[in-house]
């Protein structure tokens, strides 16, 4: 085959690129097509997903479009009189609803940034957890079940886990920017986000890492990746003190694992890989903490049989600084933070043990790897496990296999002999991902979308 042929094939390909590329932002723009939506949504239940709940959602979408005509027009041209008489200054961060989980303590960490910069509201589609209580006491928090009437008069909108009729904000607000920041590891739920989203309103998406950002790309191809940028969780109980002095450790060999009990964080494998590694160093300790989640109770009650087996493991319950036992005491007392996860995205955990100069020994997984060197950790590569990301939060029972676990421990030999320099390890995470960092970071960020025309 000549030089000329193979060009010329090089030319067709790209070409078919390119329109395949064109094709599928032409599609993206028939979303709001009722048909469209139910052709996605039938395929998402052939893939796996959950029927009743979807067409629950389709129904009502296309009720409240048919039926609900001053909703979709009458209400966005009144307001966009309004908005060009009178130019909203505010910005606003939006949630689905209020309980502790790392997407809204992150979130609650990002409103606090912009005091000083913008004048922020907070809302709650379902404002009723202990998080929403909090912000009450310092922020401005609203809840309701349409959110998007709320949301029409505000320059700048930050959507996490939750995205209301966007489309019905930029016709009632066309120059307002909206982002949405995507925490989920799990790459699944994307049939749904492509589906129900009017995704080509978004200006802009934040990705809490690269890995996060690859997931995306691999199932939507088509969105502009110049509207994406890498926004890494700020952590929320870790150390931000340079001049903290880190403890002496005791001398038997202490590993930590801080998270919740439940089978993506594959802890019943961790156990099994410090059983063997506990038989060459007999006085080496495994302390375990964080909240066991009961609607597995199988693999709760497993867990607690597993570790009443080994008394060098201590199950501590749950740490936290409203916690009897503070984050700073269970990092003081640890040599390493290990984590044996099948799926991971950016665990706030790992910054915070690296913020009190604590390396970390982990499965490679997630977006680990994108911030876990040679100087402050060691990742374990293993085989790979498909979740089913449907059932995240009841996946099944699975374990490490042998090859893996061997791997490990063997890793944790390594781990334990080598020399780590703790105070270098605190100062590089507190100079990248610290609070005055995170926070350069944000501001910076959204002042560019606003400002982008």
């Amino acid at each position: 085959m000549d030089s000329n042929t193979v060009n010329d094939l090089k030319k067709e390909i790209h070409n078919l690129k390119i329109d395949k590329l064109n094709l599928l932002r032409e599609l993206s723009k028939l979303q709001s097509n009722m048909f469209v939506r139910f052709e996605y949504l039938l395929n998402f239940v052939l893939t796996g997903g959950n029927f009743f709940m979807f067409l629950k959602r389709f129904l009502r979408f296309f009720i409240d479009f048919t039926l609900n005509p001053v909703k979709y027009n009458i209400v966005p041209f009144v307001y966009r009189i309004i908005n060009r008489l009178f130019p909203p200054t505010k910005i606003a961060f939006a949630l689905n609803m209020g309980l502790m989980g790392g997407t809204e303590m992150v979130t609650q960490k990002h409103i606090e940034y912009t005091q000083g910069y913008f004048k922020s509201h907070m809302f709650f589609q379902h404002a009723t957890g202990p998080v929403a209580q909090e912000l009450r006491k310092n922020f401005k928090v609203f809840g309701h079940k349409v959110l998007s009437y709320f949301l029409l008069r505000y320059k700048y909108i930050y959507f996490a886990q939750t995205l209301p009729n966007v489309s019905l904000i930029k016709r009632a607000n066309p120059n307002c920017k909206i982002s949405f920041i995507i925490h989920e590891h799990l790459s699944g739920w994307l049939e749904t986000f492509e589906t129900f989203f009017d995704i080509e309103y978004i200006d802009h998406i934040f990705f809490i890492s690269e890995f996060v950002r690859k997931k995306f790309f691999e199932k939507i191809t088509w969105y502009p990746i110049e509207k994406t940028s890498i926004l890494y969780n700020p952590y929320l109980n870790g150390n931000n003190n340079l001049e903290y002095k880190i403890p002496k450790k005791d001398n038997a060999f202490t590993i930590g694992y801080l998270g919740r009990i439940s089978p993506e964080k594959n802890i019943l494998s961790l156990i099994e890989i410090f059983n063997r590694f506990n038989k060459k160093y007999p006085e080496s300790r495994l302390v375990i903490a964080g909240p066991v989640f009961n609607h597995t109770k199988e693999y709760a009650d497993e867990f607690f049989n597993k570790i009443r087996e080994n008394k060098q493991i201590e199950y501590l319950g749950v740490v936290g600084k409203n916690e009897k036992i503070k984050p700073e005491n269970f990092f003081e007392k640890i040599n390493c933070l290990a984590f044996s996860s099948f799926v991971e995205g950016v665990p706030l955990t790992a910054l915070e043990a690296l913020s009190y100069g604590v390396p970390i020994i982990s499965t490679n997984v997630g977006a680990l790897h994108e911030f876990i060197n040679n100087s402050n950790g060691m990742l374990v590569d293993i085989q790979k496990i498909n979740f089913n990301p449907f059932h995240q939060m009841n996946p099944p029972f699975k374990k490490l296999s042998e090859t893996d676990i061997d791997n490990y421990v063997k890793t944790l030999y390594e781990f334990k002999l080598k020399k780590w320099d703790n105070y270098s390890i605190m100062k590089d995470l507190i100079t990248k991902f610290g609070d005055q960092a995170s926070k350069e970071r944000f501001i910076t960020e959204v002042k560019k979308i606003i400002n982008h025309r």
